[in-house]
């Protein structure tokens, strides 16, 4: 949902009414990110409680983050998945992937670190060479 008073307009709904469901906070998270609305998912990540944070969520910062160019906050909100031994799956590591490929600012060497000191030791969920294959040949991916 790319039309920030839509966006707006249905979260305040959902608020009003005291409409829950699962996922929401990354819905939301998402949406604000696309519009453009960073700071807004900012405040819904951070009111979300640290341990009910699922790959979804973070996922949806991440990949937030990337899109808006703050490739900065994409890695330390990713190396933050990591402190709270949240595993990453394809779709934490596709949202991610983008800033690894961003050199400009010494982030190339930045991803790098991650790389080899978080995910090479580690076991990624999930079958994902052939994803992250696809993303990389195609440039694009979406927050689930």
């Amino acid at each position: 949902m790319r039309n920030r008073d839509i966006g707006k307009q249905t979260h305040a709904y959902l608020l009003r009414h005291g409409i829950q469901f699962e996922g929401m906070e990354s819905y939301l998270i998402d949406m604000y990110a696309k519009s453009g609305l960073i700071r807004a998912s900012q405040q819904n990540f951070e009111r979300n409680h640290t341990g009910d944070r699922d790959q979804a969520t973070w996922n949806a910062m991440i990949a937030g983050y990337t899109r808006n160019g703050l490739v900065e906050e994409a890695f330390i909100t990713f190396r933050q998945m990591f402190e709270q031994n949240v595993t990453p799956n394809v779709v934490n590591i596709a949202s991610v992937l983008p800033a690894f490929c961003r050199g400009y600012g010494g982030f190339g060497a930045l991803g790098h670190s991650v790389y080899h000191r978080e995910l090479f030791p580690r076991l990624v969920e999930g079958s994902w060479n052939g994803k992250i294959r696809h993303i990389a040949t195609n440039g694009t991916h979406t927050a689930q």
